[in-house]
């Protein structure tokens, strides 16, 4: 990863504007129409500031949030396949008595999860 490929996170924000405004015009047909509008069940993108903990070029970055009572991190580590390209490692943690809360929403979080490494992926 170098600062080159950075903008390519801005278009994951970008596009999650995209989505949400996409989302809201169905949302303004559907009351328009006099209809009840129920969204898709996957969770949206949800674009939070984030604070670098760590970045070392070509090697990983990390990103996370402090809260009062919890914290969250996320890191992308990038390992060399020896042909030119690399496989990127993702990994996900918080701490605190307040995560606790979100031990029921795991699974949405693994299915955002799993959204979001197959968008980055894309962007390759």
């Amino acid at each position: 990863l170098t600062q080159e490929a950075l903008p390519g996170m801005q278009t994951l924000a970008d596009e999650a504007e995209k989505q949400a405004a996409e989302e809201e015009k169905r949302r303004a047909a559907a009351a328009a129409a006099g209809e009840e509008y129920t969204p898709p069940p996957e969770p949206p993108p949800a674009p939070v500031v984030v604070r670098i903990q760590e970045y070392r070029e070509n090697e990983s970055i990390a990103w996370g949030l402090e809260l009062p009572m919890a914290s969250i991190t996320h890191r992308f580590t990038f390992i060399d396949d020896g042909e030119g390209g690399c496989r990127v490692h993702q990994e996900e943690w918080s701490e605190g008595l307040m995560t606790l809360l979100t031990l029921p929403a795991g699974r949405l979080i693994h299915r955002f999860d799993q959204r979001f490494a197959r968008e980055f992926a894309a962007m390759f």
